[in-house]
């Protein structure tokens, strides 16, 4: 029975930093809705001299979506929020929590309490990043779209969809 739980382990350890995870049970935590890496993180010609331009603010620097009860998304927080601040340091960033609606008033009040409870460990992590609150603008929205809560975060203000 242990060999069952060393061989997820393995494999989570073996992908890539910006690959889709959800193919073995892991949480679906992605730098943005086409799965490219962000934007701090692009390479430029050594020839160039250019300012890092910010991510659009379209585009989410990272998505994550808590399909499962825990959720890892420490790393992959850690590692796009290193890439903008070693360009753009003190950057302000937009958090975006999308919940799904309920069937029942008693659905959607569950719901919501596991959503205050992702979005308060989202924001946690960011503070403890060294983004504090002065520089985090939250909102929240309900979708019946999703099936799963999804938290966005995008660099500065984004633009409304």
């Amino acid at each position: 029975m242990r060999s069952y739980w060393i061989i997820p382990v393995l494999a989570f350890l073996a992908l890539p930093a910006y690959g889709d995870i959800g193919a073995i049970g892991s949480p679906l935590v992605k730098p943005d809705p086409h799965n490219n890496p962000p934007p701090a993180a692009k390479k430029t010609a050594p020839a160039q001299e250019e300012v890092a331009e910010p991510t659009p603010a379209s585009e989410a620097l990272l998505t994550i979506t808590f399909s499962q009860r825990h959720v890892y998304f420490d790393k992959m927080l850690r590692q796009a929020i290193t890439a903008v601040e070693s360009k753009q340091a003190g950057t302000s960033y937009e958090v975006v929590s999308k919940t799904p609606v309920g069937k029942t008033p008693f659905e959607n009040q569950s719901l919501t309490v596991g959503a205050g409870q992702n979005l308060d460990d989202v924001l946690s992590a960011l503070n403890d990043l060294g983004v504090g609150a002065a520089r985090v603008h939250v909102t929240s929205e309900s979708s019946d779209t999703i099936t799963a809560q999804e938290i966005s975060i995008y660099v500065g203000k984004r633009v409304s969809e």
